[in-house]
């Protein structure tokens, strides 16, 4: 990681996540508490990591809000927030990586010999939990 800047551990990272469905996104944990599925903690075909945006540069109303500058009807889309503490316990690094539409865009990287096994992206989601839906009036 010579040269790239760590997202510091005191920081929360957050997520978009696409609205629940078939396959299901979200689904509650044995305390209630809504949580995205490991399937939306894996990265895609070909990509380093996973694409997160840092909540203290891009709130949740602006990482929805890039959804319309992309095309896409944000109607029903979520926002699940993770300590970076966390993220890096699991053995992930949390890499600053700004982009055109994001400042705060990051990267969820893993470490060493770390992969986005179906048992880690597992991890990932227990340790994330939706805080918005982009229909939500309350979101800022």
């Amino acid at each position: 990681m010579f040269g790239e800047q760590l997202v510091p551990e005191s920081e929360l990272i957050i997520r978009r996540i696409p609205p629940d469905g078939d396959p299901k996104t979200v689904k509650p944990d044995a305390a209630g508490v809504l949580r995205p599925t490991s399937g939306m903690m894996a990265t895609r075909s070909g990509e380093a990591g996973l694409s997160c945006s840092r909540k203290a540069v891009t709130p949740p109303s602006a990482l929805l809000a890039q959804l319309k500058i992309q095309g896409k009807d944000p109607s029903g889309w979520m926002v699940c927030e993770i300590p970076v503490a966390a993220v890096n316990a699991l053995g992930f690094n949390v890499i600053v990586s700004p982009t055109e539409i994001d400042p705060g865009h990051c990267e969820v990287r893993p470490t060493g010999e770390l992969t986005f096994s179906k048992g880690n992206c597992r991890k990932l989601a227990r340790v994330a939990r939706i805080i918005t839906v982009g229909d939500d009036p309350k979101v800022k």
